[in-house]
This record gives C-alpha cells, structure tokens and sequence, in this order.
C-alpha cells in the first residue's frame, strides 16, 4: 500500500524500547526557598512564587515575555548528567537549573534544552531534517540551519546578561540555542499551525496577523514539559500488525490484526520490478471482553507484495450484532487470480474482500471491495487495497489507501449482483522533494492522498484522513469531509500521517497520527523516532494535542460509548501490536 509500506522501515524495533516518560511529581519544594534566601515574588496568576538567584536572573534576563509566568516552586530534581540533586523551577518558556559549582559566575543558573527535549519525546531527530543551504544569511555549521529573516531580529535582539555592552552573539546563544530545523508550518499545542523554527532552548512562532510587536512568539515549551501524561491502560497484548478495531454498547473490543503474510513465497517480475511475494492465513480478529483476550477468528488472508504484510484492516459491528471485517490488498485486483491463488489457493480470492463472521469464528466473503477498482475511479492507474470500513443501512462505506477514494459497497446476492457508487476521489498534490533525491531547486514532485481511516460523523457524513504517500511531508495529511458523491471538502488539515478519525458523544473529532515526525524520519533502530499522536479537533475547529507519550506507530482509534478512546499501538511489529484504552 502506497504509504504505508514505508512502515516496513519500523518492523525491526525491539521490544526493550523505552517509553519516554514526563518528569516525576515535584519534591522538596518547600526547602527550595530558603536554600535561595527570603526575596521572593509570588504570582496570582499562577499561584508559585520566584525566590532568590532565580528572581534575580528572570528579572534581568527578561521576565514574562521571555520567561512567562511560574509553572512551579523551585525543587529538586536528579541532574541527568551527574546523578547529583539539582534545584530547578519551570516556567511557561523554560526551566531554570540553579548549578552550585557555578556559583559567583554568570553561569549560576542554566536553561534546560527544552526545545530538543520535546523533539525527543516526540520522537523526531532532528539531525534528519532537511538542512539549510550554507550561503544562507545566519547559517550555523554546527547544526546545519540557518535562522529564518522573520526570527533573527528576535533571536539576536535578546539574551542572557553576561555583561556585555550590549546583547551579543554569545549572550543570544545561552538563552535560545542553536537552531536545530528550519522553518515549518506545524500543529502548535493552542491548536494553530503557524510557521514554526526549533531551537534548542526555545521554540519560535511567526504570526504575521499580530501588532508587530508581538508577530515573534515563544512556544510554552515549559508548560509542555510539565504536562502530566494522559492515564492509558492496555488491555490487550501479542498482536500481530493490529490495525482498525471497533466497541460495542457493551464494551467488547474487536481489533482487526493484518497477520504476517505466510510461508507460501514466489518471485515475481524481473530487475527493479522484481517483488518477492509471501501470502498465507495469519490474518485475525482478536476480541477483548470483560478483561479477556481471545483470538476468535483465526485463518484469515494475509500477504505481502515485498513491503509489508496486508490482512485484514478493520473490523466493524453491525446494528444486528453481525461482525464485519475488511480484507486488504494492496495491488491490481487481478494479481489475486494470476499470483494468488498459485500461492494460496481460493484463500486468494478473500483479499480486498469484506467477509462476515459468524459467531463461531467462521467466516466467508460477501462483497468485492476491490473490484470496482478495475474501472480506476480515480483515473490514475488501477491500485487496490481498502483499508477502512463503516456499515450502513445498505451495505458500506469503504476507504481504498490504493484507489485514492471512497466507495459505497452494496451486496447483493452474488457478485453480479453487487452495486459499487463512488462518493469522493482524493487528488495528489504537488510537493516538494526531500534533499537525498538531489533534485534542483524548485522542482516539485506528486504526493498522493492515500486515504486511510473513515468514520461517519455525527451530522450523517463521512470524514477521511489522510496517510499522503511518498515524500509524506509534515503537516500535508487532512481530514475530508465527503456528504455525498462528488460533495467532498477539506474538513480540517495540518496534520501528518493519519491513520485513524473517530468522534466522541460531544462532536469531537479525533485523529490518530501514526507517525508526528513522518515516515521519512522513522529510524527501525530508535522506537521514539515512530512516536504518533492523539489530536483532539473541537466541534469550532481548535486542535489540542492529547497524548505522544507510549504511542509508537499507532494504526487504529475508535470511541466507546462512555467516550474512552482505543487505540492500536505497535501496528507495524508483528507479536508486539496492544491496544490502549485511553481516558482524555
């Protein structure tokens, strides 16, 4: 599947991987003043105060716009580079580092890198990011950026008093850091996707639309730090590449789990077109109910056209209790015949297909998702692998990542008497290249849709989001909204990688990011380099990040009915896919 398959990059991470996990409730807080002497200044606004060496350095070094307002009182804390106790305060732009062995110097008190903290947490090197070209104005060799026209009179008009002059390079550089990306349109946590430029104490936001003063903002990189994690519990474990799932009235959980191909190998093609292709029944639906795992349907189809296991994508319950699941493909629908069925035998004619599961675990084809692919709908070339399913009253809603489209599925009796309609095609867009293709400036190249998660929204019509296919560039993937054939508008957009919307009883809408750093920048060595996202999209529009933390390459959400969120976690690595319920 297009997209997807750069998931393959992620199958070998060990299951050792570290979660990355917040800093620990505050302690000893209460010696924090004394240890910094009697002056201090307490803030209503927050409700902390600031004492001591720490009062004196927010003073002179900038105060609110710099700093913002206390976050907490002054603590301890374990330096990670000596193990030895050290006293910090946060603050809504930083975290202050009071460091004894400093002491009578200008260096008493250090920042946190708190800009490439949260880099790290959410999992994206910033040594990948496209580099700036060396002529650029304000370049800096030692990360390879240059600081952006719009955020160099900010960045070289403040810094840390070191007793120059005036404010120097120097004194710029120990407040905000080298630059460690250029400049981005991204997701900020407010929920606005303004252009954006990492540093390594700071994060800087352009809003043109603000009083000229203030067009220069500073991320709340502290806030985001101290942000506790959203509590999240797992309930079900030893997945094999779990994708969409699906919760009933009763809080039974069904996740669809897209197996490992199989032993049954041929080698087809020749030359660069040569694909070496695997298929067998390792294809499931595993069932949690009243805190029991049991994989009840077993044998379904899975396969792999040399990049990454394709079985069945989703799962779904109909008003009648009939349980549904969708089998993908990811290739033409006539390989089926011409390399599956040698393989397989008729298994092969189940792929793209949805089947109904009875409730013995047996289960059998009622409908060709993939056929009506073969008149390519989307006019650009036949390509097949549906992905996401919803039931209606007359049949389904299918989203096919292949096709580039969403299709309305009626089943008949047979399959001549099936009836396909298609309710909206997903265009590509024009982007521009990644650096290693070392194409010349200005180029641009085509990224497709690759439509994935579908759910039917509250107002009756469907919302799509958006994986994008290679380059996968960040902030590109949108969310569709389609109310009917060819009534299709962009719902909302800025995100990176979708693979799952779900809405809750209030008419949030939430969407699931398999990947915040994108897919290019997933490292099968590094499991935080595939950490996703949890985006909460309010009924007026406003994006509030929910949770990073522990989700790694994450491929499924659905709501229950007392609005916990579930989510398919570890998608991509077969025999460690869970699936976490999570309480926003």
């Amino acid at each position: 599947m297009k997209g997807i398959r750069m998931a393959r990059r992620l199958v070998s991470m060990i299951a050792a991987a570290s979660m990355l996990a917040f800093l620990l409730p505050f302690a000893a807080s209460a010696e924090s003043s004394s240890a910094q002497g009697a002056d201090c200044q307490e803030f209503d606004t927050t409700g902390f105060s600031i004492c001591g060496e720490f009062l004196q350095f927010w003073n002179a070094n900038g105060g609110i716009p710099v700093f913002g307002y206390p976050l907490s009182d002054a603590h301890q804390e374990t330096n990670p580079d000596t193990g030895q106790p050290l006293l910090v305060q946060y603050f809504e732009r930083q975290r202050f580092e009071l460091h004894p062995e400093n002491q009578g110097t200008v260096f008493a008190v250090l920042f946190g890198r708190l800009g490439a903290q949260i880099l790290t947490q959410e999992g994206r090197d910033w040594w990948s990011f496209p580099k700036a070209d060396p002529s650029a104005d304000n370049y800096f060799a030692v990360t390879g950026h240059a600081i952006a026209p719009m955020f160099w009179n900010y960045w070289s008009s403040h810094g840390i008093d070191l007793g120059d002059s005036s404010i120097t390079f120097r004194e710029s550089l120990m407040l905000f850091g080298y630059p460690l990306s250029e400049p981005m349109m991204e997701l900020n946590p407010d929920g606005d996707t303004v252009l954006t430029q990492w540093f390594e104490r700071a994060v800087f936001e352009y809003h043109p639309d603000n009083p000229a003063d203030s067009q220069v903002l500073l991320r709340r990189v502290g806030a985001e730090i101290l942000t506790p994690p959203v509590q999240s519990q797992v309930i079900a474990t030893g997945l094999t590449s779990p994708r969409g799932l699906t919760v009933t009235a009763d809080g039974t959980v069904y996740v669809a789990e897209a197996g490992t191909a199989g032993p049954n190998c041929v080698d087809i093609g020749e030359g660069h077109d040569a694909v070496h292709v695997c298929a067998g029944a390792t294809g499931a639906i595993t069932k949690v109910a009243n805190g029991v795992q049991t994989q009840f349907v077993t044998g379904l189809p899975s396969v792999d056209f040399g990049e990454d296991p394709t079985g069945p994508h989703d799962v779904v319950v109909g008003d009648n209790g009939q349980i549904y699941a969708v089998i993908g493909l990811g290739s033409k629908p006539d390989n089926r015949t011409t390399v599956g069925v040698p393989l397989v035998g008729e298994l092969a004619k189940s792929f793209g297909t949805i089947v109904a599961v009875n409730s013995d675990g047996t289960w059998h084809s009622i409908a060709d998702a993939s056929e009506w692919q073969n008149t390519d709908p989307s006019g650009t070339g036949i390509d097949s692998n549906p992905f996401s399913l919803v039931a209606t009253e007359s049949g389904f809603v299918v989203s096919d990542a292949g096709g580039n489209n969403l299709i309305a599925v009626h089943p008949g009796t047979g399959a001549e008497d099936t009836t396909y309609e298609t309710l909206g095609v997903f265009p590509n867009r024009m982007v521009t290249p990644p650096p290693f293709l070392g194409m010349p400036p200005g180029v641009q190249i085509p990224m497709q849709a690759v439509p994935t998660g579908v759910v039917q929204g509250p107002d009756g019509a469907y919302y799509v989001g958006e994986l994008t296919g290679f380059p996968f560039s960040l902030g590109m993937a949108r969310v569709w909204r389609v109310a009917g054939p060819g009534e299709q508008t962009v719902y909302a957009d800025g995100f990176t990688n979708i693979l799952g919307v779900a809405f809750d009883s209030h008419g949030n809408m939430y969407v699931l990011e398999m990947t915040k750093g994108g897919l290019l920048a997933a490292d099968p060595s590094n499991p935080a380099s595939a950490t996703g996202a949890l985006i909460k999209v309010s009924p007026d529009g406003h994006k509030t990040t929910v949770m990073t933390t522990g989700l790694i390459a994450p491929t499924g959400i659905a709501i229950g009915p007392d609005d916990s969120i579930y989510i398919s976690n570890f998608g991509v690595m077969p025999g460690m896919g869970q699936v976490i319920k999570v309480n926003p």
